[in-house]
């Protein structure tokens, strides 16, 4: 049973590479929130576990269609189960939410209510048809929207202490990190077992080049607001520039191989880009 979680984690949850992104996302907000390494470590914690809760609601969501297009995933092959799956998620929900009760003010609870409602429309897909067929730039940015919410929770405690502007600043650009992780997953096309491509990345709605710019893009824009909203110094301005910079010259000059490998490329960028911002205090 163990083999096979940790097949499954392998190759639909990424512990490792997730639990460093969600430790340095946690630390940018403390260090915006004035909030110290233990409170900061503790929501980063939340944050692995409700991705976690995300990605056993998508399991659920999207069965049908990864059924059709994708049938050598875990789910599909029957290494593991929706049951199995339901089973975990509701331990994991309940550690989850046990931490934001210890944690977390009054304030906070009201949040992780909003959170927790918010992620069950995205399961629902807002009740919208065909939405990521119709709106997929309005897909992408709704359905990141949960994590704004959850980290404002992870201020409930310091609001009316903190700078309200470098929170905010802040939250934004642990928001770009996450875009842009979404963004870079989904770069590479992706075919069925007919060879046809698949509808479910942006590589098929924008064109793979066309979103690695985007990701440059918005990577180097959050930077500038970051500095704007007096978050990082002009260092750090230059460095997160640079960074994006060198992303988009890749894009240019080696897309091939930039598109093969955005995946592993994109979140590394996103984990610099944190670095960067922690290192980078006025």
């Amino acid at each position: 049973m163990l083999a096979r979680y940790i097949d499954y984690a392998n190759q639909r949850f990424p512990l490792i590479p997730l639990a460093l992104h969600c430790g340095l996302a946690a630390l940018v907000l403390a260090t915006a929130a004035g909030s110290g390494m233990v409170p900061a470590l503790a929501n980063g914690l939340v944050y692995l576990l409700f991705l976690l809760h995300m990605r056993v609601l998508d399991e659920h969501k999207d069965k049908a269609f990864d059924d059709t297009n994708y049938p050598d995933r875990p789910v599909q092959t029957g290494a593991v189960s929706l049951a199995e799956l339901r089973r975990i998620g509701w331990v994991n929900f309940g550690l989850m939410a046990l931490l934001v009760l210890t944690l977390w003010p009054p304030l906070g609870w009201a949040v992780f209510v909003a959170v927790t409602g918010y992620a069950f429309l995205m399961y629902r897909e807002f009740f919208i048809p065909r939405f990521w067929e119709r709106a997929p730039a309005l897909y992408l940015f709704s359905h990141q929207v949960v994590l704004v919410l959850l980290f404002f929770g992870f201020l409930a405690a310091r609001i009316g202490q903190a700078p309200l502007g470098s929170s905010v600043a802040a939250v934004g650009f642990v928001y770009v990190s996450v875009l842009n992780i979404e963004l870079g997953r989904k770069v590479q096309p992706r075919y069925n077992p007919a060879g046809e491509l698949t509808g479910d990345t942006y590589a098929a709605v924008w064109g793979a080049r066309f979103t690695l710019r985007l990701i440059a893009g918005m990577g180097g824009l959050a930077f500038l607001l970051a500095w704007t909203a007096g978050g990082i110094t002009a260092t750090g301005l230059a460095l997160g520039l640079g960074l994006y910079a060198a992303y988009l010259l890749a894009s240019l000059l080696f897309p091939e191989t930039l598109i093969a490998h955005s995946r592993e490329v994109t979140f590394v960028a996103t984990l610099v880009q944190l670095v960067i911002y922690l290192g980078a205090q006025p």
